[in-house]
Order: C-alpha cells, then sequence, then structure tokens
C-alpha cells in the first residue's frame, strides 16, 4: 500500500472516543478543582506570612537607617479586634524634655487628691505654651520625673495619672515627692509614610492570640478602648525593643514575639477540644476553633535578641497555644526556643 493510500484509510475519532476523553476530563476536574480550591487559604497564610516577614525587615531597615526607633502598626479590624489585615510603618516622635535645658515639672500635691490616680503639673512657662499646641502631645504620651522611678500616663497640657490599663495604681505605685524636676515624655508611635501592607483575601494576623513570649496580646486589647493599635518597635539595631499598646502602655520586650497568620473569620476563637484528632484539613467555611489548631497555618517569631525573622507552621496535635509554636521555638537561634 501507498503512502498515499494509507493517508485516505486514516480516520478521526468516533462519537464514543470522544465522549469517552470529556468523561475522563469531567472526572479529573471533579477530582482536582476542589482541592485546588481547599489548598488557596493555605497559600494566603504561607503568602501572608511572607509579607509580613518582609515588611517587618523593612521597618528594622528603617530603625537602623534612621538610628533611632521604628516600627510596624497592627491595626485591627474596626469590627473585630483580634484581626488585623493592615500593616503600617510607625515613626516614633523625639522624646521631649522641655524647650530649653533647665525646664522642669512640678506635680500638683493637692491634699485629697493623691489617692485618686490624677494630679496637675505644672512647667515653665515656655514649655507649657508648647505643651498646649494642639497634637504635640496626647493622652497616652508617658512622662517620667527626675530620670528615675515609675513613668506616668500624661493628659496634656497639665495633667498625670496613673496607668490603670498596666495594673498601675496609687497602692503599687508612688508620686514623685520633690519639686521643680526634670521630666522626659514619650510620645506615641505616628503612622509612617510610604510604607504599608494588605494581607491576601482571608488571612489575618490573630492579635488575640499572638504573643510576647507566653503572653499572648489580648492581654493588651480592651473594648473599653477606642484605639487597640499594637505597635512594635525596633531599636537602631534592628532589635525588636518596645510594644506600644493599650492606647499607649509600653511594655519591654525581654522574649520572642510571636506573630499567628491563620484564617481571618477564625481569629480570636478559643481552643475547640472537638477538633483536636482531625488528621486532615478541612475547608475554612467548615473550620472551628483557634488557628494554632490548624498545621496550615503560620507562626513568625521574631528573635529579641537578634530581630531576625522566622516562620513555621503551627505544630499538630497541640492542646494550647505554646505547644502549637513548637516549630518556632525550636528553630535554631531564637532565645528561649526550649521551654
Amino acid at each position: 500500500m501507498t503512502a498515499k493510500a494509507a493517508i485516505r484509510t486514516r480516520r478521526g475519532m468516533t462519537l464514543v472516543e470522544l465522549l469517552v476523553v470529556v468523561a475522563i476530563l469531567g472526572l479529573l476536574s471533579a477530582i482536582v478543582l476542589p482541592n485546588i480550591s481547599r489548598n488557596t487559604p493555605s497559600r494566603n497564610y504561607r503568602e501572608g506570612a511572607r509579607s509580613t516577614s518582609t515588611f517587618i525587615a523593612r521597618c528594622q531597615s528603617r530603625a537602623i537607617g534612621a538610628n533611632e526607633p521604628r516600627g510596624v502598626m497592627l491595626q485591627p479590624l474596626a469590627n473585630d479586634l483580634a484581626s488585623s489585615i493592615d500593616l503600617y510603618f510607625a515613626d516614633t516622635p523625639e522624646t521631649y524634655s522641655g524647650e530649653t535645658a533647665t525646664s522642669v515639672a512640678t506635680v500638683q500635691q493637692v491634699s485629697g487628691n493623691l489617692s485618686s490616680g490624677t494630679l496637675g503639673v505644672t512647667f515653665d512657662s515656655l514649655t507649657q505654651a508648647r505643651l498646649g499646641v494642639t497634637g504635640f502631645c496626647t493622652v497616652g504620651d508617658t512622662i517620667q520625673f527626675g530620670g528615675v522611678g515609675p513613668k506616668y500616663k500624661f493628659i496634656p497640657p497639665s495633667a498625670v495619672t496613673m496607668w490603670f490599663e498596666d495594673n498601675q495604681n496609687t497602692r503599687n505605685t508612688s508620686w514623685p515627692r520633690a519639686t521643680g524636676l526634670p521630666f522626659r515624655i514619650w510620645r506615641q508611635p505616628t503612622r509612617g509614610t510610604g510604607g504599608s501592607l494588605q494581607l491576601q483575601k482571608g488571612a489575618a494576623i490573630d492579635l488575640a492570640w499572638c504573643c510576647l513570649g507566653t503572653r499572648p496580646f489580648s492581654t493588651f486589647m480592651t473594648t473599653l478602648l477606642q484605639d487597640n493599635t499594637i505597635t512594635l518597635l525596633f531599636d537602631s539595631a534592628g532589635k525588636p525593643s518596645e510594644i506600644v499598646h493599650s492606647g499607649g502602655v509600653r511594655t519591654s520586650v525581654g522574649s520572642p514575639i510571636f506573630l499567628l497568620i491563620g484564617d481571618m473569620e477564625l481569629a480570636g476563637n478559643a481552643y475547640d477540644a472537638s477538633i483536636a484528632g482531625r488528621t486532615s484539613l478541612p475547608a475554612p467555611e467548615d473550620r472551628t476553633g483557634a488557628n494554632w489548631q490548624y498545621t496550615d497555618c503560620i507562626w513568625l517569631c521574631i528573635d529579641n535578641n537578634s530581630g531576625v525573622v522566622k516562620s513555621g507552621n503551627v505544630a499538630g496535635g497541640a492542646t494550647n497555644v505554646l505547644d502549637s509554636q513548637r516549630f518556632a521555638r525550636l528553630t535554631p537561634g531564637y532565645a528561649g526556643g526550649e521551654r
């Protein structure tokens, strides 16, 4: 048979063959597409962790370049204090010690007010005028007298009170007794320009379960406050130095910081024992309990000694938040990795 004759005898696919191919493709689609869809949230968590880590590194570089504290603001959602999807650069105004080198302050020791937790304070005339400028200082700035001792909450332009938000009160903290004391005011961080990040759809930083060492950030937040923004500040070496929270409370960083990236709808949820034995990941809409119970969620850990940021998946089978962090806590180079 010639080649030309062979070409004439070839035929196309029959209708039955085409139907078989279509059926196979349909079956494959039914199997593969749901799995791809189900994996999308996991990819969002991983991408959210990657972009958050990169953004924190940018904030650390700003602190090193400026040779002064800079940081990152974690802004909670207006209707969900436990969930943050927006991050911003944070700047810190210079500490303020008055208009002249000899500026001083005097706390008014008014009889009957010493136990109230709020007292008046007077400054020299130039300083008092500066503090009267709207926006120069805000409620929640921190003031210290004499360079040592307790720090108090400043209410501009002329009052101080205890940091009740940080369990400070007149039973555990005394007022300064001397008059004409030098002072120092730490003004609250402000949102920096030129830097922001919004996490991928469905992913969020679970603020309630983020931790400073073993202390959950939920202890930093309260529905009684209008502003529950949490700011992580880095020093001139890029290491975490303070967490500013609860409207101005400053907490020194002496332990690693753990940030939990997971599902926005689960942020703040408590542990659910009924799902502890699951061996497969349910779809996001079928999930209950806490983000730290799901192994596709991510822990970011910022080492307090070096500022290095590394990540680790949530550890499976954990019954408490600290156990869920064990992969991140055992990352080489982390201070306090072992518990």
